[in-house]
């Protein structure tokens, strides 16, 4: 019976030691956490996907204003890849644009530390979305936390080059507004 006792003894003097599982300033990545911005109401944003969400791996959704109609969306984000990294499949079609049968127009290319994004119908006589409708998501965007990355802020800001493609065959510029990106 000591052994067992002393055993479990040593274990938590171990703990102690090391800071046990604290958040201090060396401790290293456990997952990723995403504060939605503020204020984006009526605006292109990336918003947390807690639901897609797990562990180490975050989805974020990106939405848009209402009464934006819309046959595709490009966007691009630069990433502190020495903290987090893209996912292998770091874009995803969301729920608004009807990609159709064949090669699908939901890509993303990663370059270091930029990611550049399309989700797009097929073609001007497509379905226009509403891409700010209630319950839509343009696209799911994927990270990953780098191993063993110190805890603490995590740069994703948009890169500028975003546009959305309208059912004349006009594009506009977009700003999405990003939130705060953390490793815990």
């Amino acid at each position: 019976m000591r052994l067992p006792r002393l055993f479990a003894a040593a274990a938590l003097l171990v703990l102690a030691g090391c800071g046990g599982a604290g958040g201090g300033a060396g401790a290293t990545a456990q997952g990723l956490a995403y504060a939605n911005p503020a204020n984006a109401q009526g605006q292109f944003a990336l918003v947390l996907d807690a639901a897609a969400s797990s562990g180490s791996t975050l989805v974020l959704d990106l939405v848009g204003p209402a009464a934006t109609p819309a046959v595709g969306v490009t966007f691009g984000f630069n990433l502190d890849t020495t903290r987090a990294a893209w996912a292998a499949t770091p874009v995803s079609n969301g729920t608004l644009f009807t990609l159709g049968a064949g090669t699908q127009l939901a890509r993303g290319w990663v370059d270091g530390p930029s990611l550049q994004g399309i989700v797009s119908n097929k073609g001007l006589a497509s379905q226009v979305a509403d891409i700010g409708s209630a319950q839509g998501v343009i696209a799911r965007i994927e990270l990953t936390a780098v191993p063993g990355a110190p805890a603490g802020a995590v740069s994703l800001v948009d890169n500028g080059l975003g546009t959305v493609l309208d059912s004349s065959g006009q594009s506009q510029p977009i700003q999405v507004q990003v939130g705060a990106l953390t490793i815990n």
